[in-house]
């Protein structure tokens, strides 16, 4: 097999948003942990992918249950989750740079992964009223 040599692209420590894209359990540092593929959903970094980690065990304040969370999945204690549920939901993740031990080179590492911050609704501005009391209010009915 052949492959051609890519750039690898450090994105600068910020918060994105990215899609699930999928996961696997894998044989960490730790054990067996879940691997979640993280795509950014969009902007400038746009289909980049990122790789975050979590236990297996699922609780309402682990890595993986708020993950699981921050997907829009609800539970708890004693709940059935599908994990499968979550490829394709959106989240806000937390990317910062890192050093790798190794050789002091760059590399992206997701911190933190919460729920999408809700855009306010904006309320239209109120119009002053006048105090000018010659104006005449010319809608005003008689």
């Amino acid at each position: 097999m052949q492959l051609i040599a890519e750039s690898y692209e450090v994105i600068p420590t910020g918060e994105y948003p990215v899609r699930v894209k999928s996961f696997e359990m894998v044989d960490g540092q730790f054990g067996k942990q879940f691997q979640f593929k993280l795509e950014i959903a969009s902007g400038e970094y746009k289909s980049q992918t990122l790789s975050y980690w979590t236990p297996t065990k699922l609780t309402e304040s682990n890595k993986l249950g708020l993950f699981v969370k921050a997907c829009g999945i609800d539970f708890e204690e004693g709940d059935t989750v599908d994990l499968g549920d979550v490829v394709g939901q959106v989240a806000n993740a937390t990317i910062i740079v890192a050093l790798k031990k190794s050789d002091n080179t760059e590399f992206n590492k997701v911190e933190s992964v919460r729920p999408l911050k809700k855009k306010k609704k904006t309320e239209p501005a109120a119009q002053p009223k006048s105090t000018d009391k010659d104006e005449e209010d010319i809608f005003a009915e008689e």
